[in-house]
């Protein structure tokens, strides 16, 4: 049930701070280790994807501006979605620059799949989403 879901949710993002920490490529170079730890508690956290959903269902039964629709798209998916990308440029020894703008490409993207899979869940059929449309 539900108790079993949130705990699953908090092994699953405690093995990843093990499974960072325990990465040949970090284990060297301790900063990188600490950059990429850090980077995933933000970016999962209550400024993140927790903060994102959040502000979510806090929306749920009013109207949202197109500020705070991005804003929840931003943290929601978009977060998650650039540490991904920003992950790998930090093991690939990228510039601060770089990160940068690997950030702003990646939270833009999420932004276009967050529209995208609004839009599926009041137009979409079940069986091409393999799940409960409006889910």
């Amino acid at each position: 049930g539900e108790a079993m879901a949130i705990l699953a949710g908090d092994a699953l993002l405690t093995y990843s701070f093990e499974l960072i920490t325990s990465m040949p490529a970090v284990r060297e170079e301790p900063a990188k280790a600490l950059t990429l730890v850090r980077e995933l508690a933000k970016a999962s956290g209550p400024c993140g994807m927790v903060g994102g959903q959040v502000a979510d269902i806090e929306g749920e039964n009013r109207s949202l501006t197109v500020q705070e629709l991005a804003d929840i798209h931003h943290h929601k998916t978009g977060d998650l979605l650039a540490y991904s990308i920003i992950a790998g440029a930090v093991l690939a020894d990228a510039s601060e620059e770089d990160l940068e703008h690997l950030r702003m490409f990646a939270i833009e993207l999420g932004l276009l799949f967050q529209i995208k899979d609004d839009i599926l869940d009041v137009e979409g059929d079940s069986d091409k989403l393999g799940k409960p449309v409006g889910s």
